[in-house]
């Protein structure tokens, strides 16, 4: 993501210029793509096309449509696949390899399917990485996982039934007071 220092002089750089509040850092790239993606930031109030290579922030919402996919690596080394006709925000994601015990990953999936791998924050500390839907929040345990939403995940449409599967590793699922551990080889349908 970043060459020979690149993203700490920007950040420095940054942190050096204003006492304004400052826009979003560049919290991940796009390594692939197929068909669009489309990248709505909050904080920075716009909307555009993502391509190879392009820059996602923290707060970016990544829109996919029909057909389409996504690979965002970010910088502490995870990778997320976006599948076609999904919803993610990038909710809260710093990361510092001179701090990492501050570091955190919060995702949220509005709709669609993901796979994920999870990355250095995880290995540091795994409270510090999470994936909400509104079924559920998933915690993770050094793990790769994929998270499937039947329908749309978001809470005006109803809740419907979300898949989980992990092949690496183990994630908890977390629904109010209930929490079940999902270890690598099994799946789980998490009710609306």
């Amino acid at each position: 993501l970043c060459e020979e220092g690149e993203c700490g002089r920007t950040r420095t750089q940054a942190e050096s210029t204003s006492n304004k509040p400052q826009r979003s850092l560049v919290v991940g790239r796009v390594a692939f793509k197929k068909g669009t993606l489309t990248a709505v930031n909050k904080i920075k109030q716009t909307s555009h096309q993502l391509h190879t290579g392009g820059p996602v922030y923290e707060g970016d919402r990544l829109i996919t449509g029909n057909d389409d996919l996504a690979v965002i690596s970010f910088s502490d080394r995870s990778r997320i696949t976006l599948l076609s006709n999904s919803q993610l925000v990038v909710d809260d994601f710093k990361y510092s390899p001179e701090k990492p015990e501050k570091s955190s990953s919060f995702f949220n999936l509005l709709r669609g399917g993901l796979r994920a791998v999870t990355g250095l924050i995880a290995k540091v500390d795994r409270s510090r990485v999470r994936f909400t839907t509104v079924n559920a929040t998933i915690g993770v345990r050094g793990t790769g996982f994929d998270i499937l939403c039947d329908g749309s995940c978001e809470p005006a449409k109803g809740r419907k039934p979300m898949r989980v599967n992990v092949w690496d590793g183990s994630v908890s699922i977390q629904q109010s007071d209930k929490e079940t551990v999902l270890n690598s080889g099994y799946s789980a349908i998490v009710a609306g």
